[in-house]
């Protein structure tokens, strides 16, 4: 009869024990679900902001272009327009910097985004194939617990029906 209480208690532990493991890998598995979400959000915004990134430098480039030929028209221009020219010429030289200086800040920028890119996804697929490991562990003590309690229920039926 003790040993019976004793078995009981250890079935009812081994019960708890694989309540709060399943417990345990739920919590893990919406953690690793939100985290997944969380993650995928972040790299979706950040291939949108390359995408607008891209879009940009391709119209400054775009613009950067028609500014070279106005500049190549305005230099073949008349004789008598040679001064107004001169000042076209020195204000389209410093739109040009301008332009080549935000091109480059947008290169550098794309560089930076595709960096946070690969790096958020590194970080995922890590994440990923943590909680999978974690969840598989977890699977497997779980699967122990079970087969220890069907274990002892059979003990606790065998000595019950030897009394």
């Amino acid at each position: 009869s003790q040993r019976n209480e004793s078995l009981s208690s250890e079935v009812e532990h081994a019960n708890e024990r694989i309540s709060s493991l399943s417990t345990e890998v739920d919590d893990t598995k919406k953690a690793a679900c939100l985290e997944q979400e969380q993650l995928s959000s972040k790299i979706s915004s950040l291939d949108k902001e390359l995408l607008e990134s891209k879009q940009e430098e391709e119209r400054l480039i775009n613009v950067v272009k028609s500014l070279k030929t106005s500049h190549a028209d305005a230099l073949t221009s008349v004789e008598e327009e040679k001064n107004n020219l001169i000042n076209q010429n020195q204000e389209l030289s410093q739109r040009n910097e301008s332009l080549f200086s935000e091109v480059k800040q947008t290169n550098d920028r794309n560089s930076s985004l595709n960096t946070d890119v690969d790096d958020a996804k590194k970080a995922a697929c890590q994440e990923q194939e943590q909680l999978s490991s974690k969840i598989s562990s977890l699977d497997t003590e779980l699967l122990e617990l079970k087969q220890e309690e069907e274990r002892l229920v059979n003990v606790v039926k065998s000595l019950e029906t030897s009394h």
